[in-house]
């Protein structure tokens, strides 16, 4: 289930990150 902190790291991740695929990983676990 997707949480709200994690959306929030995955979102910071994103601007930090240059690697996509590792957010969208996060958002769909």
């Amino acid at each position: 289930m997707m949480n709200h902190y994690q959306w929030m790291y995955g979102s910071m991740l994103f601007s930090d990150s240059s690697n996509s695929t590792l957010v969208i990983n996060y958002g769909i676990g």
